[in-house]
């Protein structure tokens, strides 16, 4: 018989921590496209234009 050895879901979460982050602060929720992009601008790196994603922080919070 076929069990399910563990549970999926949709959503997920990231966690982070490091300078300019503030402790306790949370992002709205956002689709998991987002998280890449998002990554390369933490980064400092290139976002491919045929990305879908878009990045989730404002550069004015990243200048902090």
């Amino acid at each position: 018989s076929y069990r399910r050895t563990g549970s999926h879901r949709a959503r997920g979460f990231l966690s982070a921590i490091g300078p300019g982050i503030e402790p306790g602060s949370h992002l709205p929720t956002a689709p998991a496209v987002d998280l890449t992009p998002t990554i390369l601008q933490l980064m400092d790196a290139p976002i491919p234009k045929y990305f879908d994603g878009k990045p989730l922080l404002k550069k004015a919070i990243l200048a902090r």
